[in-house]
Formats: C-alpha cells, sequence, structure tokens
C-alpha cells in the first residue's frame, strides 16, 4: 500500500505528522536519535511533551505549538 503523510494542526495546540508504516524486511529500525533530538529541543520552550504514538498501521509524532512572544512581550500557558 502507498505511504500516506498527513500533516494538520489539532485543536490549535499540537501539529499532528500521522504517517502509514510500511514495514520492509532485512532493514533495519532506526535508533530514535531525531526523535530525542525534537523532544528534548521542546523541552527548552514548553513543558508540554512530544507524543510519539505507534500502532500496527500508523506513526504519529503530536508536537505542542509554541506561541513565542515578541520583543518585549511575555506569553504565558506555552
Amino acid at each position: 500500500h502507498p505511504l500516506r503523510v498527513d500533516i494538520y494542526a489539532e485543536n490549535g495546540r499540537s501539529l499532528i505528522v500521522r504517517n502509514t508504516l510500511r514495514r520492509k524486511s532485512g532493514v533495519t529500525e532506526g535508533t530514535g536519535t531525531g526523535l530525542e533530538n525534537i523532544r528534548q529541543r521542546y523541552s527548552y520552550l514548553s513543558d508540554r511533551p512530544v507524543d510519539v504514538i505507534e500502532t500496527r498501521e500508523h506513526f504519529l509524532v503530536a508536537l505542542p505549538l509554541i506561541q513565542l512572544a515578541a520583543p518585549g512581550e511575555t506569553v504565558t500557558g506555552a
């Protein structure tokens, strides 16, 4: 079946990236370094976690949307 990638905002709070899983025999799985890097970078900007969900058919990453403050402004509830 073809690879399908969906990218959308959910409730104005998260950016969702979801793709179908296409397992290939004989291919080594990734180490997760890229996802760990994203989690660490987000932890500097927000207390909200990056969620990663893997099912038999899909792989989904939910990235918190972060409101950045303009110079001199303060943003709460990020």
